[in-house]
């Protein structure tokens, strides 16, 4: 009987099944051994003459239970069961203010255009890059009274 049509009818046995280490059909009944990850050996199989295949399956493409949180542990030299000192209100309040470094970006960079060239200057357009050559002729927020300034927050 040759490999065609007439062959393939017999052919109702799996020889691959589901691997237990690496979940792909690859783990072969007679042999018992997978032919993806080599399992049961020890270590997981892999060479180098597929530099895909071993991209594929290495750190960091699957869930990484255990190091995810390695890094973080690693700062603290992984010291356990302590707490966090609590913080003095005075600091606690001064991360909430408005104006500070915690304020969104948009809202600096609406302040900073608001208080270098004045309120009318930003209702126009609120890009700064805009008013780049316009700045050279009042240099360093002096522009022309005409304008309303922006209020201080």
């Amino acid at each position: 009987m040759g490999k065609g049509t007439g062959s393939f009818g017999k052919r109702r046995n799996k020889t691959h099944t589901l691997c237990v280490r690496c979940d792909r059909r690859s783990f072969h009944i007679q042999k018992s051994r997978c032919a993806a990850c080599a399992y049961p050996a020890a270590r997981i199989r892999k060479y180098n003459w597929s530099m895909k295949a071993i991209r594929r399956k290495t750190t960091g493409t699957g869930r990484m239970r255990y190091l995810r949180h390695a890094a973080v542990r690693f700062k603290s030299n992984f010291r356990e069961g302590t707490e966090a000192t609590p913080r003095k209100k005075g600091a606690a309040a001064a991360s909430q203010d408005p104006s500070g470094p915690t304020q969104p970006r948009s809202m600096r960079f609406k302040q900073d255009c608001m208080n270098s060239f004045g309120f009318a200057a930003w209702l126009r357009g609120s890009s700064c890059l805009k008013f780049l050559p316009f700045l050279r002729l009042f240099p360093a927020g002096k522009a022309p009274n005409a304008w309303p300034r922006a209020q201080e927050v």
